[in-house]
């Protein structure tokens, strides 16, 4: 049964110490302040009574409002007792001698001590649950509503079990908590099903950043209530608020002694209120940072499953004596394992020493998308296929550079939306053809594929990358696989057929011609060799309607001559060639300089802009802006009243010189390269239109 009271008074920090009376007003502040019991140590186990309480005691906590439950140990027998003398393999004897000196064993020892029953042996359930049960039932018929069983690690579980029962019987909602924290995770599993209504959680060692707690929730969260109960180095006045409101915070219920909610009455309603707040968050727990770290978060989903949860509690505890930076919420809520709405500005304010925050926020709702146009044919028609990562590939649309006759190796990630198989080409051609040749691709492992092409022509190509579902190559390599495993039907059959038909019907010429014999064949004799015969694939492949074909962007290479690659650059300035002091070289001077470039190991001679020079503007000798007349000026100034980027300059020569030059460099295995240069001069024949233009308007 729940827990109807998850917040407990402790009579005393040390429950085998002895307490013979309690004040009236601290049960009924107790109670004000939202705790439900009173939990009062029995020091004479089971083999106590109502007398051995202080007098009126259960009528006070009635009156209170407080449930009274008994701190017991219930494997304390009397050593006297006649089962300990009917059953002595059941019990374990601790004698206490009651004389000083040394002992005769020649005299008998008195009976003194006590006798520990050993509960989880086998016969305990049959020889003293009866005699338990009946003592606890007479503290039950006093006025006792339940107990704590202290040591309950060394009860049998089955003995748990027919003990609680036998309470219920006699008080169906007579209380059973068990005390027994950090016990192995398969001793706790094992209490699954006794009957307990609590219990007492690790919090009493718990460092406040460990996962300790997170596991005990996740192993015996679902048995019974998780109660906290701090222990005394935590109760400290430097500790005290940190400690309790983590442990209301982190647990189902809190234990708290009797005098810390009279020295701390405002803290403990506090707590109490942290409980409730909690109580809705009695799933699964997670920490979202690591056990390093000065401020520890934990959180709290309202099912076993945070991933099914409707919300949460967030729990930030500052686990040092110094304010610390509240951790950053998107590195936390990463962790999570469900998205929620935001917790609120509190979560990125920062914490004071020992500061034990909390907050709550619901699931936050998921972006659902609209309904496709043109409803669920349109959705059908939807892409089934990704082709990306292919490569090579220029970002911008720019061209890929190859050599002419260089193979271009194309790659890329195909993939679908299911299991069938799939069909790859790779389609390129001549910029200036419109017909594409087709590559099948090779498919390669992690869902790449691979092909190449060669390009014989110097120029611009394309190619671009086309997939589609291969349903028929999806059917043989099933119906194989299906054959060789020996479970191949008549409707495997059925299927290829259909496949046949299919394609019959939707070809023309000799493709239906040729498919309409296979389809015939395939009718009057189901034969598996010819289902998966080369003859009838290819046939297949050509009538193949590639269902959900794609096609990747298409990529542009340019193949180039195998100088592009690579070759040896000679720069020198026509007008510095002359052999004739202050006189400006030309393009035929450049001619004689031919064969020592060459010799020098060159295969391309690089001229700067040739066109001609501007003269506003025009700058000196080693670029001074005071030129003398007669300085040629930068040859990057271009544009002059002689003309602009499609003019030579007059000094250089002519057209047909330059023309002469070229022929002339080629007989020596030269190439001439020129500086194509954007800039111009103001006064380029295309700035003075321009202007005009601009004056006009």
């Amino acid at each position: 049964m729940p827990l109807p009271t998850p917040c407990i008074l402790s009579a005393h920090s040390d429950p085998h110490a002895e307490v013979d009376r309690i004040d009236a007003g601290a049960l009924t502040a107790g109670a004000a302040a939202g705790f439900g019991a009173l939990l009062w140590p029995m020091a004479q186990g089971c083999f106590g009574t109502i007398d051995d309480l202080p007098n009126g005691l259960p009528q006070q906590c009635a009156d209170a409002g407080l449930a009274l439950l008994l701190d017991i140990d219930i494997a304390r027998f009397p050593i006297d007792h006649p089962l300990v003398v009917e059953q002595p393999a059941l019990f374990a004897l601790r004698r206490i001698a009651d004389r000083e000196g040394p002992v005769d064993p020649r005299v008998a020892m008195p009976a003194s001590g006590e006798a520990r029953a050993r509960l989880r042996t086998e016969g305990a359930i049959e020889a003293l649950m009866p005699t338990i049960a009946d003592r606890l039932i007479a503290l039950l018929d006093g006025g006792v509503q339940g107990f704590r069983f202290l040591q309950s690690d060394r009860i049998a579980p089955a003995f748990l079990t027919a003990l609680i029962a036998r309470l219920r019987a006699r008080k169906s909602d007579a209380l059973a908590i068990a005390h027994a924290p950090e016990l192995p995770r398969a001793t706790a599993q094992a209490l699954r099903g006794t009957g307990l209504d609590g219990l007492v959680s690790a919090f009493g060692g718990w460092d406040l950043r460990s996962t300790n707690l997170v596991e005990e929730r996740h192993d015996v969260g679902a048995i019974a209530a998780l109660l906290a109960e701090p222990k005394a180095a935590q109760l400290t006045h430097d500790h005290m608020t940190r400690s309790l409101i983590a442990a209301a915070a982190m647990s189902d219920g809190l234990i708290l002694p009797l005098d810390v909610m009279v020295r701390y009455p405002d803290l403990a309603k506090r707590a109490v209120d942290v409980v409730r707040q909690a109580a809705p968050f009695a799933g699964e727990m997670r920490r979202l940072n690591g056990a390093g770290r000065p401020v520890t978060v934990f959180l709290r989903a309202d099912t076993g499953d945070i991933r099914d949860c409707s919300a949460a509690m967030l729990v930030l505890i500052n686990t040092t004596d110094r304010a610390q930076p509240a951790p950053a919420s998107t590195a936390l809520l990463s962790t999570a394992g469900a998205a929620f709405a935001p917790f609120g500005d509190d979560m990125v304010a920062e914490l004071q020493p020992g500061e034990v925050r909390i907050m709550t926020a619901d699931r936050a709702k998921p972006i659902l998308m609209g309904p496709v146009s043109g409803g669920a044919i349109a959705a059908a028609q939807m892409p089934r296929l990704v082709v990306e990562d292919v490569s090579p590939t220029v970002a911008g649309g720019f061209p890929v550079k190859r050599v002419v006759g260089e193979a271009v190796n194309v790659e890329a990630t195909v993939f679908a939306d299911g299991h069938e198989q799939l069909a790859v080409e790779l389609l390129w051609r001549p910029a200036d053809a419109s017909d594409w040749t087709a590559v099948a691709m090779e498919e390669l492992p992690n869902l790449r594929w691979q092909a190449s092409f060669a390009m014989t022509r110097m120029g611009r190509h394309e190619f671009v990358i086309e997939a589609w579902l291969d349903r028929f190559g999806g059917f043989t390599r099933d119906f194989r696989k299906k054959l060789d495993a020996g479970v191949a039907t008549a409707v495997d059959r059925a299927e290829g057929r259909l496949l046949v038909e299919q394609a019959r019907d939707r070809s023309k010429g000799m493709a239906k011609k040729d498919l309409a014999k296979f389809a015939t064949q395939l009718k009057r004799d189901d034969d598996a060799a010819l289902l998966l015969s080369d003859e009838l694939a290819a046939a297949m492949a050509q009538a193949d309607d590639r269902p959900h074909r794609l096609r990747s962007p298409v990529q542009p290479v340019d193949a180039e001559r195998l100088t592009a690659r690579f070759s040896s650059w000679y720069e020198l300035f026509p007008r510095s060639q002359s052999t004739v002091p202050g006189q400006h070289g030309t393009f035929d001077d450049v001619i004689p300089r031919l064969p020592a470039i060459r010799d020098m190991g060159f295969d391309t001679l690089y001229f700067p802009p040739i066109h001609p020079i501007g003269t506003a503007n025009r700058k000196g000798p080693n670029n001074t802006l005071t030129p003398a007349p007669g300085d040629p000026g930068s040859p990057y100034a271009i544009g002059a009243p002689e003309g602009g980027h499609d003019a030579i300059h007059p000094e250089l020569g002519s057209l047909e010189d330059f023309l002469r030059l070229v022929d002339a460099a080629r007989d020596h295995g030269l190439e001439i390269a020129l500086d194509f240069a954007i800039q111009c001069s103001p006064d380029h024949p295309g700035s003075r239109s321009i202007r005009l233009v601009r004056l006009a308007a």
